[in-house]
Formats: structure tokens, sequence, C-alpha cells
């Protein structure tokens, strides 16, 4: 119990690091690229870092009996959105505000979340 308290920390501290390092390079980023050629390059990244563990087998996809539209229109729209928003609101906004405004997601979540009960 206790090692998956532990594990559940340590991932609660990693997922906020790499969220806190993403701000903070897409904002530098934003100093040498405009919002569109910052998310151009990264989506070609992530494309490739996860088509080559499926191209070399690493990874079997499987989409027999999946409901494929839906997870067309998740895989597209929370993505596609979420970065889109980013890359642009960081262009007018420091990297520590976006950090609070994505700190705050949460509990506004759980602010909307009766209707939705």
């Amino acid at each position: 119990m206790i090692s998956q308290l532990k594990l559940a920390y340590f991932v609660a501290i990693l997922n906020a690091t790499v969220i806190g390092i993403t701000f903070l390079l897409v904002k530098l980023t934003l100093a040498f690229a405009n919002p569109v050629d910052t998310l151009t390059y990264r989506f070609a990244v992530a494309f490739i870092v996860f088509l080559v563990p499926a191209l070399f087998g690493f990874v079997k996809l499987g989409f027999r009996g999946k409901p494929i539209f839906s997870l067309l229109l998740l895989a597209a729209l929370y993505p596609i959105a979420y970065f889109i928003l980013l890359t642009f609101g960081l262009q007018h906004a420091s990297s520590a505000e976006g950090g609070i405004i994505s700190a705050m997601t949460p509990a506004v979540t759980m602010l909307f979340s009766p209707p939705f009960s």
C-alpha cells in the first residue's frame, strides 16, 4: 500500500514536471518560430516517436471491433485543440501564467461537474 502511494506521488510529480517543462519549452520556441511552425514540429516529432515502435513491431495496433469514428474524433479534438490553444495562449502569456491556469483545471472541473453527475 505504501509503495503504491509513493508511486502515485512520483507519477504526480513527474506529470507536473513534464507539463512545466513543456510550457517552458513551447514559450522558448515561440521566440524563434510562429505558433503554427511550433505545432508542426511538435506533431512531426510525436508522430515519429510513436511510428517507430509500431513499425518495428514493439507495439501491436488492433482496431477490430473498436468504434473507429469515436476514437478518431477523440484523437483529433483533444490533443489538437489542447496544443493549439496552449501554443497560441503562451504566445500572449508567460509560461507561469499558463501553469497556473493548467493547475486550476481540476478545481474548475469539480465546480462544473454536478450537472453531469
